[in-house]
């Protein structure tokens, strides 16, 4: 009864049982196996068990068992493929034992446990989580997770954006990694809107890299179940060099719609300024040296001409100067600069300098870098007039490569001069930042000047293809870096040109302007030259005037801007009439000549000075 019961057992268990010989021949098995092999029992009672696995497999059975029967403790489970009927497999967990028979000989009890479908599906498993690991670490966006307010899981991208290593960036608290002023927003908890919903929240997150940088970062935020606990999944793309662009084309529309208006400005500017140094001329003329007249005149002419500077700033400003930049030594402007400063900052400032020796020269204008550093230096010490401080300048040379114009798409590669001045005074919030190149805007009180240092110096610097940074914190300074460009040529020599009485002449001239002011004026001033001259405030009448007496004349003066016709389209219709015959034009910038004539042989800059006319009028004619 009691053999039947076992035999029972067995048949009915649900592992398949194989009794095994020292030469692994099957003695015995049960009908379990039978169904995992697919194989009756006269197939397989005889059978070496060995065949039922591949090669390799068997092998290494093989010398477990004789390790076995030396003596030695080996492992009794094994997990492994199993043939079945027609070559099909089967993965199974085979456990073994030893028996002694009533005859003292020794066989092995393997059960043989099915875990086909267990192992296929940790399969399949293994397989989905690589292919969403794949995924996840190529993804081009940082996806990451927060768990008690650190990241406990982050792709690749993620320690890319954030410029850590893994290990650092999980002992890294999620406070240290978000910009302060973004936190709150970043810890919002997602609430659902909706039951039909996702909890997901959208944001604009900056965050602080490993470098201190700054990076925009677009977010989405939802939670999720991590380690039975609830945890938020992150997925952030980096749009920080889109933000950039919009701050930079914002500044840009902005600039263009001033730079225009300044350029007008400048022109009507120059129109009046133009009578104001010629009259002024004709009165010192009549005037005698020893009179108090004679004084005052020229305080006149030296108001105009601090006028005139004025109208050249904002020239540059607009991108309508008429400056070359040429290679020159930012050391020496820079110097010279700080000698003037030494003298007007008050003693309560500290002027630190470390000024490089060896800078290679920059395309610039010497003025032009003086005026830059006078500018910087004097917002600099005037934000720290009521307290005292430090100021500090610097230059030094430095390579621009890839990664620095990353967050300043403005800025080109190359050698630059760095030429930076920083203070310590209260410094700026970003609503004051986003205004301080604009002109006229200022935050001193009414009587303290107005705002047009800053806007000068951009101007500049524009022009001759720089770059200006500014990093400023309430109560932290400022520190602006302006970024020169490196002349690639060798430094120019300055030729100095000699100065001679104001040339005369005797020809007969036919001058052209819609004011009837600078018409007279000019009319007076090459009057006492020796000039014969006819003028005309309209543009068309002048013309018809011409066609009549085209000989009349030997040379042609004219404004570029005016109603009806165009500088420019003067000297073409006086070409079609008379080729030989010059033509001056007189613009407020040269940037206005839309088209090359050859008649014209010269421009004269306003506003008109008496000097340049002279010159420019023999030089022509002395030619022609």
């Amino acid at each position: 009864m009691e053999k039947e019961l076992s035999h029972l057992l067995i048949d009915n268990s649900h592992a398949g049982i194989a009794i095994i010989d020292d030469n692994f021949r099957l003695t015995y098995v049960n009908k379990k196996l039978n169904d995992i092999l697919n194989l009756s029992s006269n197939e397989l009672i005889g059978m070496d068990f060995r065949e039922l696995l591949d090669p390799l497999t068997a092998q290494k059975l093989g010398e477990l068992y004789l390790r076995r029967q030396k003596g030695e403790e080996i492992p009794g489970s094994y997990e492994m493929n199993i043939k079945t009927k027609r070559g099909l497999h089967k993965h199974v967990i085979i456990n073994t034992s030893i028996i002694e028979d009533s005859k003292g000989e020794h066989y092995s009890v393997a059960q043989i446990l099915d875990i086909t479908k267990r192992y296929q599906s940790e399969l399949e498993l293994k397989k989905s989580e690589q292919q969403y690991r794949t995924v996840v670490e190529n993804a081009n966006d940082a996806i990451f997770i927060i768990l008690n307010n650190k990241i406990v899981y982050a792709n690749k991208p993620t320690f890319r954006l954030l410029g850590y290593t893994e290990v650092e960036l999980y002992d890294t608290g999620i406070k240290e990694l978000v910009y302060d002023e973004d936190y709150p927003q970043f810890i919002t908890k997602t609430v659902k809107r909706k039951e039909t919903d996702d909890e997901r929240l959208y944001k604009t997150i900056r965050f602080v890299t490993r470098q201190a940088k700054i990076c925009w970062v677009q977010l989405s935020q939802v939670p999720i179940e991590f380690d039975g606990q609830i945890a938020v999944l992150n997925f952030g793309r980096d749009i920080t060099q889109e933000r950039v662009l919009e701050e930079r084309l914002r500044l840009a529309q902005r600039m263009e719609a001033i730079g225009t208006l300044a350029g007008g400005i400048a022109h009507d500017f120059n129109n009046i300024l133009s009578p104001i140094f010629g009259y002024t001329m004709l009165a010192l003329d009549e005037v005698p040296e020893d009179s108090p007249v004679c004084e005052y005149l020229n305080h006149v002419l030296t108001a105009a001409n601090r006028a005139k500077e004025l109208v050249g700033q904002i020239l540059a400003f607009s991108r309508e100067g008429e400056n070359v930049p040429a290679p020159i030594k930012v050391q020496i402007a820079v110097k010279e600069a700080l000698k003037l400063l030494r003298a007007s900052i008050p003693a309560t400032i500290t002027i630190n300098t470390d000024i490089e020796k060896d800078c290679k020269p920059v395309l610039g204008d010497p003025t032009q870098i003086f005026q830059i550093m006078m500018n910087l230096c004097t917002n600099a010490y005037q934000a720290m007039q009521q307290i005292g401080g430090v100021l500090t300048v610097s230059l030094s040379e430095k390579e621009i490569c890839e990664e620095d114009i990353y967050y300043k798409p403005d800025l080109k590669k190359g050698a630059y001069c760095l030429l930076s001045v920083s203070d310590t005074g209260q410094g700026m919030d970003k609503q004051v930042q986003q205004r301080i190149f604009e002109p006229f805007f200022t935050t001193r009180k009414n009587d303290q000047g107005t705002g047009m240092g800053l806007f000068v110096v951009h101007g500049i610097i524009k022009n001759i293809g720089g770059y200006i940074d500014v990093y400023s914190e309430p109560g932290k300074g400022t520190t602006i870096t302006v970024y020169l460009p490196c002349a690639d040529s060798k430094l120019s020599e300055s030729v100095a040109v000699p100065i001679d009485d104001i040339p005369t002449g005797t020809e007969k001239v036919l001058f052209i302007d819609d004011e009837e002011i600078i018409c007279n004026m000019v009319k007076q001033l090459l009057g006492t030259l020796g000039y014969r001259v006819s003028v005309f405030s309209n543009a068309v009448k002048a013309v018809k005037h011409f066609k009549k007496n085209p000989q009349k004349y030997d040379l042609v003066i004219t404004d570029q801007v005016m109603p009806g016709l165009t500088g420019s389209q003067i000297a073409q219709n006086i070409a079609a009439v008379r080729s030989d015959i010059p033509v001056i034009v007189c613009t407020g910038f040269a940037e206005q000549m839309e088209a090359k004539v050859p008649l014209i042989k010269a421009l004269v800059k306003k506003p008109i000075l008496k000097q340049d006319l002279a010159y420019t009028i023999r030089k022509v004619l002395d030619k022609q």
